[in-house]
């Protein structure tokens, strides 16, 4: 992924928070997942083992759109990739998990604008 404009980040973000909210909301795997949240939240030993889990070195590596984007120069390198994720991906787990409305292409890409206008400057995807 060579970011060489706004409009290559810009849509792969908005695809990778579409199949987020595609997983969480429609899928089988993501009712275990959001089964598996819940059971984390009445647990601590099960919390910690999820954690670490889902999280880190245990994770699967793959890569995501605004790392690539710092890497590329096209964000500023500086940004706190983890507070940024869960910027992301907070609203679309919270609709899920608190059914506050769709978690459609609508709202996956607000999600996304918000990220977009809020790094719309020198060195970011613009």
């Amino acid at each position: 992924m060579e970011y060489e404009g706004r409009r290559d980040f810009a849509a792969d973000l908005r695809d990778c928070l579409r199949r987020l909210a595609t997983f969480l909301g429609e899928s089988g795997s993501g009712a275990v997942f959001r089964a598996l949240l819940a059971r984390a939240q009445h647990d601590p030993a099960f919390a910690g083992e999820f954690t670490s889990r889902c999280s880190g070195a245990a994770a699967p590596a793959r890569p995501r759109p605004a790392g690539t984007a710092v890497a590329a120069g096209r964000l500023p390198a500086g940004l706190v990739l983890d507070a940024e994720a869960d910027r992301l991906v907070g609203p679309l787990c919270y609709r899920v998990l608190v059914p506050a409305g769709p978690v459609g292409e609508g709202f996956t890409d607000a999600v996304a604008d918000v990220f977009l206008l809020r790094h719309d400057g020198p060195g970011s995807a613009r």
